[in-house]
């Protein structure tokens, strides 16, 4: 639906993805970590440790995915102001009554993206990402989902 709105409205698309997202999310549970031998950590009074506790999701752990999201939800919803709609959880929005500008973000995991006719909200939206998350590769959409795109804003085919 985000792509065939973005042909029909003549807009780009651009995609990010969030490097090491999983990283970024705090954990909901404890969960403990038995170092490999070889690797040590000291506490505070220098007594070597061999087990930690995580404070961040890693990759390969089960709820990794769903940490990164309460933080995505968390970071569009309460730091940029988005609203998440409620019939598609993956997609975020922000419009402006009095201008009728939008932007339209859909998500999975940490893949993202982004459109819309508000080029300052989107500039915004774009800091954001670099500040919090790194993120550096700002792209015409190319792929997504393992789905290859070819898109020409010009005659306006998507393909």
């Amino acid at each position: 639906m985000l792509l065939a709105i973005v042909v029909h409205s003549n807009l780009d698309i651009i995609h990010v993805d969030i490097p090491q997202a999983f990283l970024k999310a705090r954990l909901d549970t404890d969960i403990w970590l038995q170092l490999p031998p070889g690797i040590t950590f000291k506490d505070k009074e220098g007594k070597v440790l061999k087990c930690v506790k995580l404070i961040r999701s890693l990759y390969g752990l089960r709820d990794s995915p769903s940490n990164f999201n309460k933080e995505l939800v968390r970071f569009m919803v309460s730091a940029c102001r988005f609203k998440q709609l409620e019939c598609d959880k993956c997609v975020f929005y922000h419009f402006d009554e009095s201008t009728k500008k939008f932007v339209l973000v859909g998500c999975e995991v940490d893949d993202l993206g982004i459109t819309g006719n508000d080029a300052a909200c989107i500039s915004r939206l774009k800091k954001r990402l670099m500040d919090d998350y790194n993120v550096k590769n700002w792209e015409r959409i190319a792929s997504f989902l393992g789905i290859n795109i070819d898109y020409d804003l010009d005659s306006g085919v998507l393909s």
